[in-house]
């Protein structure tokens, strides 16, 4: 919601080719929120080299959301 609080996480590289930043976002509570939404099956697991920090977390939660079907990976298979 508007107003909350969250911190940042930085991998080995800021920002990427196009100039994007990248990082690892956190609510207050502690929640991965890079993480919770990939496993809501709401986002995709992409990397950036060499950012590969939380890859093989975030790819695992990637495919138990394709196989639970859950958010979008029901919505559009």
């Amino acid at each position: 919601p508007v107003g909350s609080r969250i911190a940042i996480e930085y991998d080995v590289e800021q920002r990427d080719q196009y100039d994007r930043e990248l990082m690892y976002l956190y609510a207050a509570d502690g929640t991965f929120i890079n993480l919770a939404l990939v496993e809501g099956g709401y986002a995709r697991e992409l990397h950036y080299s060499p950012n590969y920090r939380y890859r093989n977390q975030i790819e695992s939660a990637e495919a138990a959301a394709q196989a639970a079907r859950a958010g979008l990976w029901g919505a559009c298979s």
